[in-house]
Parts: structure tokens; sequence; C-alpha cells
């Protein structure tokens, strides 16, 4: 458990309370069997000559509609917000995923898209947004809810 980690994320996104939770992200991506964005976060975490065994992640979700809204948390210490975010969209790039630069509420941001989540009608849109050594991954298919966490985040 990170509760430092916990803390960085909002208590609440659109009236709704989030439950919070902290693992390693190792932890995570056991049970996902490289399906999904598994694919993605051990070659991101190579090159800064890290692994899912090194890194904390934090999420925190809306427990009433889980497929409406999550947010991922992801510190990796002694790297930058900007080499958090090229290092993991080259990686999105390379595993054919459909990325593109996006201004919200006038926060630059990375959205990327899971094509095996999007074809199975799931909601595969995230939008990155990386902070200091925390990389963040809001996914929601309410543009709304990203305008608000952003501003909760960068303020």
């Amino acid at each position: 458990m990170d509760a430092a980690l916990e803390a960085k994320l909002p208590d609440t996104i659109g009236g709704v309370q989030l439950e919070k939770l902290s693992y390693p992200l190792s932890s995570y991506l056991a049970p996902l069997k490289g399906g999904g964005d598994s694919v993605l976060y051990t070659p991101w975490l190579v090159q800064f000559g890290k692994n899912a065994d090194d890194i904390n992640m934090a999420v925190a979700s809306d427990l009433t509609n889980t497929e409406q809204y999550t947010l991922q948390a992801i510190e990796v210490p002694g790297v930058g917000a900007a080499a958090l975010t090229s290092g993991f969209v080259a990686v999105a790039q390379k595993q054919g995923w459909p990325v593109g630069p996006a201004s919200i509420a006038s926060v630059s941001v990375m959205e990327i898209v899971d094509p095996v989540t999007t074809g199975a009608g799931g909601h595969g849109t995230a939008y990155i947004y990386s902070q200091g050594d925390i990389m963040f991954v809001i996914v929601t298919d309410d543009i709304s809810l990203v305008v608000e966490t952003l501003a909760k985040l960068s303020s």
C-alpha cells in the first residue's frame, strides 16, 4: 500500500466518492496475462532501467459504475514528466495503438486508444498526463470527467 501516492488522486470526480487502492504495478499486470494495457508497461519501464516490481501504482475508481471512470497514478522515481509521457507514447505507437496530442481545458495530454478494448465495445480511450515523476492515466468516455480530473491534478 502506498498512501502517499493514493493521496495524490482526487477523492471525488463527478460528484462521486472514489475508491482508492495501491499496489505494486506487477500485481496489476499479473492477472492481465499480456492483454490490454499490460503490453505497454514492461517495455515502457525498461527504458528507465525499472521493472514492474519496482514501481507502485495507485488507482481511484467509481465503483458505482466501474466502466465509467478509472484514474491510475504510476510513480517512476527519478524520471521526469516529459520522459514518462514520451516513453509511454513511443511504446503504444510501436504496439500499433492510435496516439495523438490533445488539449483539454488548456492542459496538454496524450490520447491513447486501446484497439482491442475499443473493438470489443469497451472504453478503450485513455488520457495521459504526467506531473513530476508520476504518470496519470485517465480512462473514461465522459470528457467532463477528464476536464475535472485535470483541473484537480494540476491545481
